[in-house]
């Protein structure tokens, strides 16, 4: 005759066995400790500002705060961008925050009609810009973002004028340094990787904008 007692022991034994183990193969696995949960980042950076070069330089779309006297050309070399900002997060995804960039810039100034250098001078461009950070991924060494800025950017330089003297030759007449005027700014990097630890770590930004295409840095959290 079946027994029935010893079945239902044997298979309750075996249940209890089973149950458990299948169970651990679908635990919800521990979140992973993002590499920055303190909430205050503070970050300094630089870039090759070559975006920027090109586009006062070959589209004059900055006229109004890269100007040349009348009668002369400007030729103007940037030479690299210096960033510090601070962000905060303030979601798992998301952190907001703002930065200012420094672009330092040498001006050449040469003859419309014959093309010869008439003078030189220098002058700074300045950036601020709100920010926003999109984390894709974040793991206790490493993160993935993305980032997007739009501010103002405007510009401190040589104020001159040209003369021309006796032989009708042009030449350049500084009068002192001043604030151009202002215009819009932007900064989308669609690409952002972080290596570190939750107190420091360096980063590597890759996009497009007035501050450059790559752009290489270090953030300190607390």
């Amino acid at each position: 005759m079946f027994n029935f007692r010893g079945f239902f022991v044997s298979a309750a034994i075996l249940f209890s066995g089973i149950v458990p183990a299948f169970a651990s193969e679908y635990e919800p696995a521990t979140p992973a400790t993002p590499a920055s949960p303190n909430a205050n980042h503070v970050f300094f950076s630089v870039s090759e500002s070559l975006p920027m070069t090109f586009v006062v330089v070959l589209a004059g779309a900055f006229g109004s705060i890269a100007t040349a006297p009348t009668g002369a050309n400007l030729n103007l070399g940037v030479y690299g961008s210096y960033t510090a900002g601070y962000e905060r997060v303030v979601k798992d995804w998301l952190a907001v925050g703002g930065e200012a960039v420094v672009l330092p810039t040498k001006m050449n100034f040469t003859d419309k009609t014959t093309h010869i250098k008439i003078g030189n001078g220098i002058g700074t461009f300045f950036m601020v810009m709100p920010t926003a950070k999109f984390y894709y991924m974040r793991r206790e060494h490493v993160e993935l973002y993305g980032k997007t800025a739009i501010g103002v950017i405007t510009s401190i330089q040589d104020k001159c004028h040209t003369e021309t003297d006796g032989d009708g030759q042009r030449y350049l007449v500084k009068d002192g340094s001043g604030l151009s005027g202002c215009n819009a700014a932007f900064q989308v990097d669609p690409i952002g990787v972080r290596v570190g630890n939750s107190n420091i770590g360096g980063f590597l930004e890759v996009g497009a904008g007035l501050r450059g295409i790559l752009n290489l840095g270090i953030e300190v959290a607390f």
